[in-house]
């Protein structure tokens, strides 16, 4: 795997993915809701999403979609661009993405992008990708007329098929408009963004196509150069965008890595919390804590205060000294045992989410 770290997001991405948003009635907060549904409250998952947010409300407060130049309708072209169908796997305006894709590649083909985002399944199973197909007219209105869709539904594709470079023009300058004010937030993004990206730049210096391999089960052995963006609208997700002979695209989340820390460290925790509850269950183990309490003692100590053997006690301690609930310090040639009663509260406060 070859790589190249940039230093400024892939706007037009992140501007799509916010447009969508405005004009789907939804917001990047829809991301945050389902993350704490799936995996809970018991980590701050606001504080990932804060500056995405300020970015994405700072855009829908100033974006003008009536773009000089295109009459009254704009309103309805982005309406009938951006808006998600039923019918169809993504918007249309992905068309129009998928388009300047091929157009940077050298291939103006409008049909290939138009049936490449109504047909995604198939173009994936043919491998449209790696080898562009050439459809003539009569193929895509075959094709359109193929589909599982209303006759209005076919109608839209055929409309977008015959005004395409109206629409095209249009998103071009709707997400140029979009990109100006996404750049008017940038500053909220810094340092940070420059700190994450050195950090990335020296993660794949040491472990290339491994990191995502661990991150996310995939493996990128191939020799292609993926351009590595910051991800800061999509600041808590990985993105790839792979297109034809196009250079590979990863968008890599500013708060991908610091989401799965906290999760990984939330399941430590949570474990260890299971396995204090699990002392506390033990009769011995309870009533060593509690004698604890009063201050620190040693073994025969113990073994006399609670009625039982130095070895009974030997083989309790082992699991209270790994959970740190209990620490051992030698004085004067003799090991005494002291209660941590912070570690002890935590625990306490960790095992209500078991129940929460």
């Amino acid at each position: 795997m070859r790589y190249k770290i940039l230093k400024e997001p892939l706007y037009a991405y992140e501007c799509l993915d916010i447009l969508q948003n405005i004009v789907n009635g939804k917001s990047i907060i829809n991301k945050q809701e389902r993350i704490i549904r799936e995996r809970g409250h018991h980590v701050d998952i606001e504080q990932f999403f804060h500056k995405s947010l300020a970015l994405e409300k700072h855009v829908a407060d100033n974006i003008n979609f009536e773009i000089s130049g295109f009459g009254e309708n704009c309103a309805e072209m982005a309406e009938y661009l951006f808006k998600k169908e039923e019918f169809l796997p993504e918007s249309l305006v992905h068309a129009v993405f998928y388009y300047n894709h091929l157009l940077g590649c050298g291939i103006d083909n409008k049909t290939l992008a138009i049936l490449a985002v109504v047909m995604e399944d198939r173009a994936e199973e043919e491998g449209w990708d790696e080898n562009p197909p050439n459809f003539t007219d009569g193929e895509f209105f075959s094709l359109i007329d193929s589909i599982q869709a209303s006759p209005a539904e076919k109608y839209s594709l055929i409309n977008l098929y015959h005004r395409f470079d109206t629409y095209r023009a249009y998103t071009d300058a709707l997400v140029r408009h979009a990109e100006e004010l996404y750049r008017e937030k940038m500053p909220i993004f810094y340092p940070e963004a420059e700190i994450f990206m050195e950090k990335a730049r020296n993660l794949f210096k040491e472990r290339g196509g491994e990191v995502f391999k661990e991150m996310f089960s995939v493996t990128l052995d191939d020799d292609c150069e993926y351009l590595v963006y910051p991800g800061l609208y999509n600041a808590c997700s990985c993105q790839f965008i792979a297109v034809t002979v196009s250079t590979p695209s990863i968008m890599l989340g500013l708060h991908l890595q610091d989401i799965l820390n906290a999760y990984n460290a939330e399941t430590i925790d949570r474990d260890k919390a299971s396995a204090f509850l699990k002392c506390l269950s033990d009769n011995t183990k309870q009533a060593i804590m509690q004698k604890l309490k009063s201050g620190p003692l040693y073994g025969s100590q113990l073994a006399e205060m609670l009625d039982c053997t130095g070895a009974n006690i030997s083989h309790h301690m082992p699991a209270l000294l790994k959970l740190g609930v209990v620490h051992a310090r030698k004085e004067n040639n003799k090991l005494f045992f002291h209660l941590d009663g912070e570690r002890v509260n935590k625990y306490f406060d960790d095992a209500k989410s078991l129940f929460m």
